[in-house]
């Protein structure tokens, strides 16, 4: 996820450090740097970028003297001074799936679904197409539950034609999470230059 932050920044305040990068914007140029961000023009304005990679990982814990390797959602954060520096999200994150809400025929609405396989390079490039992207994160507890008596777990991510659906016949109990993000700035309501 590669995204400007909401606010402006002010490039003579002190929230311009050498500890970000910045995006610099005039009306007819734009510029990323490593901080400070210091524009020659004064009607130029500066937001802070980041550039953010989520993943799933296994972690090893150690709990009650037993090592437990555990899934986990992790990111690489993209940092000036570090590169990219990787940190634990969150513990007991198992499977991760995105969808893209697509407008097909310019009506400003989603028509369809698609998840990252069925994407086009058109899809991806049809910067007024992509209206919206659905989350769906399960998650699993981090020991199994001698008294979980439901064996035969069946999650599914997604309903589209390519939806992802898992199977577990073991004892950890597990939740699915699933949420809509609509995208701003983009579709009938994306920036103008």
């Amino acid at each position: 996820i590669k995204f400007l932050e909401g606010l402006e920044i002010d490039p003579a305040g002190n929230n311009n450090n050498n500890d970000n990068y910045y995006f610099i914007a005039e009306q007819e140029w734009g510029e990323f740097t490593r901080g400070p961000a210091n524009p020659d023009n004064p009607n130029a304005t500066v937001w802070r970028y980041r550039h953010h990679a989520y993943y799933i990982d296994e972690q090893t814990y150690q709990l009650n003297g037993r090592d437990l390797t555990i899934p986990v959602l992790r990111r690489k954060r993209l940092t000036p001074n570090g590169g990219m520096v990787t940190e634990t999200i969150m513990e007991g994150v198992e499977n991760m799936r995105f969808l893209f809400g697509l407008d097909t025929n310019a009506d400003a609405r989603v028509d369809t679904y698609r998840d990252v396989n069925s994407m086009t390079a058109a899809n991806w490039e049809d910067r007024r197409g992509i209206l919206t992207v659905q989350v769906f994160i399960l998650v699993r507890a981090l020991q199994p539950d001698a008294s979980l008596n439901q064996l035969n777990q069946t999650y599914t991510l997604g309903e589209d034609a390519n939806q992802r659906v898992l199977e577990f016949n073991d004892q950890f109990r597990r939740a699915l999470f699933t949420t809509t993000i609509r995208l701003n700035n983009i579709g009938a309501s994306q920036w103008r230059i």
